[in-house]
């Protein structure tokens, strides 16, 4: 059976271009119409009055959502008292639920009156006259998180708060770093659930810098209907912080892989082969499918790649005998079509250690995400990957440094070559000087590359399998293999 195949939808309509035309939103407490709703919703006003915390939340939340449907250029909400609705018996978790005015105006064009309506919106509830007078929906936003405590450029506490806030209990961290935290929650009440989920995760991350369209990561997974993809049941804004509310996956390739590394001794290496054979071929099948979609990811690594078991388990050695369906996750770094113009650009370089000897590029194509996958697949192989974390190995901790370092030299070059490339025209010695540089990135990468093949193999690979993977990885990201090579050599191998 096609592990790949398990628990596949229809995704017939879930194109980008197809949400576009139905102008979907998975921002939380903003619906075009009521009846999308199945959730016990009152006015607002049937609540009133309220403490002042929890005001100052509702309407934290209703200023954020605000700006983002204005952001967006969303159909004009509705936002006179009355039409203000909360969860009955939950509207202590600060949500307030809007809806199109259905008069077919753009809230961008509305942005005045929008003000003007916020500002007597608030004087009904009684803010005082210095509050009600605030200037821009911008002014009345800070003023609003001020007084719930957010801070600015403070992502622990900006976490803690919020949570609190809506009454979510915070658990262990799935993953935490300075700009992202991830946590398993349960399923809050203001969400409506389309599927059945005890539990999901909640994604808080903090936007770095400006880039083109910095919503990038829900502007491309807010209608994804696809086992291969993450489900985004919807998302708040908080001006720098986002929460994504998504799905949770099961493991990662690189949970999946450490665990597996532990018992490799008990296991039959033929049949350890056979299940690595079977995540890959899983992983391309994700992959093609986003390249369909004419998304490129940019940042393919072991722990943007999740697996879902058919019937989950905590055993290891279950691993190699369950069904699993691949799922491929953060879309933040990835660009569409329409993004690949010059002007949408931007400068993200990718995980360091992942990250294709091209670089930074105008014209991304699926090469750059062929060349990740193919880079995984021979690193995993090796047993350094995993002995490097073992805080007594420091041979493959600086063997491991030593390939970023390495990394790093190459993409210097690149810059130098970029830089030659637009001086160069008719100058013979500023040609040479450029042709220098690329035989020296030429050589680094060759120098790179032989190094890790020398090292311990963890998983014995098919010789098919390791002349496909340095086709993959060619330095010319147009000698790289395709989709239908790399199907063609794991159909040929898994048994």
């Amino acid at each position: 059976m096609d592990s790949c195949a398990i628990k596949q939808i229809s995704t017939a309509e879930s194109s980008l271009q197809f949400s576009k035309q139905l102008n979907l939103t998975k921002i939380i407490g903003y619906y075009p119409q009521k009846d999308q709703l199945n959730l016990n919703l009152i006015p607002l006003t049937d609540v009133l009055p309220i403490e002042i915390n929890l005001l100052d939340f509702i309407m934290t939340n209703l200023i954020c959502n605000i700006l983002e449907i204005i952001k967006r250029e969303l159909e004009t909400p509705n936002i006179s008292l009355d039409q203000i609705m909360v969860i009955k018996n939950n509207h202590n978790c600060g949500i307030p639920f809007i809806f199109s005015k259905q008069d077919k105006t753009n809230a961008k064009q509305c942005e005045h009156k929008l003000l003007k309506q916020f500002s007597f919106l608030c004087e009904q509830l009684g803010y005082d006259d210095e509050f009600v007078n605030s200037t821009s929906l911008k002014h009345f936003q800070d003023r609003l998180l001020l007084r719930i405590n957010f801070q600015y450029d403070a992502l622990e506490q900006n976490t803690a708060t919020l949570l609190e806030y809506l009454k979510i209990f915070q658990n262990f961290p799935i993953h935490k770093n300075q700009f992202t935290h991830i946590y398993p929650i349960e399923f809050p009440k203001f969400l409506i659930k389309e599927k059945y989920e005890e539990q999901i995760v909640v994604k808080i991350q903090k936007i770095v810098k400006e880039e083109f369209y910095e919503l990038r990561e829900i502007s491309i997974i807010e209608d994804f209907n696809n086992t291969h993809l993450p489900y985004l049941y919807g998302y708040l804004r908080y001006n720098e912080i986002l929460m994504l509310f998504l799905k949770k996956h099961d493991y990662s390739f690189n949970f999946i892989s450490k665990k597996i590394f532990k018992i490799k001794q008990k296991l039959n290496p033929e049949k350890l082969s056979q299940f690595f054979y079977k995540l890959y071929r899983s992983m391309i099948k994700a992959v093609n499918y986003i390249h369909s979609m004419d998304i490129i990811h940019r940042d393919l690594k072991p722990d943007n790649i999740m697996f879902d078991l058919v019937q989950p388990s905590t055993v290891v050695v279950d691993f190699l005998n369950t069904p699993f369906n691949c799922v491929l996750i953060d879309f933040d770094r990835s660009i569409t079509s329409e993004q690949i113009q010059p002007q949408n650009q931007s400068n993200y370089e990718g995980t360091q250690f992942y990250r294709p000897p091209e670089g930074v590029q105008n014209n991304y194509n699926s090469s750059y995400d062929i060349w990740q996958l193919g880079f995984m697949w021979l690193v995993m192989q090796k047993s350094f990957m995993y002995e490097r974390e073992e805080s007594k190995n420091t041979a493959q901790q600086n063997f491991y440094k030593n390939i970023e370092s390495q990394q790093t030299q190459i993409q210097q070059e690149n810059e130098k070559i970029a830089d030659l490339k637009n001086k160069t025209f008719d100058n013979f010695a500023l040609k040479f000087q450029r042709q220098q540089h690329l035989d020296k990135k030429k050589k680094l990468y060759q120098d790179l590359i032989q190094q890790i093949e020398k090292k311990e193999n963890f998983i014995n690979y098919d010789v098919s399998l390791q002349n496909l993977i340095q086709k993959m990885i060619e330095l010319e990201p147009n000698n790289r293999a395709n989709i239908s090579e790399i199907f063609k050599i794991l159909d040929k191998i898994i048994e």
